[in-house]
């Protein structure tokens, strides 16, 4: 059995205008798999002693409803 969690995004601390729903393209990673995925934003964190920026992010390619398989 497989079970699909949620991603989260860590993007530069400068990244602006980011908003829920807004599509993010990974363009590089250490996992060569995670290249030219691209998932929707589901949340934006935020805090006033931002180092980086955290999102939740929703696979757009896992079919909604799926949480595992086998």
């Amino acid at each position: 059995h497989e079970t699909i969690g949620p991603y989260v995004g860590t993007l530069p601390h400068t990244a602006t205008n980011i908003r829920v729903d807004d599509v993010l393209t990974v363009t590089a990673s250490h996992d060569a798999e995670m290249v030219d995925r691209s998932f929707r934003i589901t949340h934006v964190g935020w805090s006033s002693w931002q180092i980086d920026r955290r999102v939740g992010l929703q696979d757009r390619e896992q079919p909604q409803g799926i949480v595992g398989g086998s």
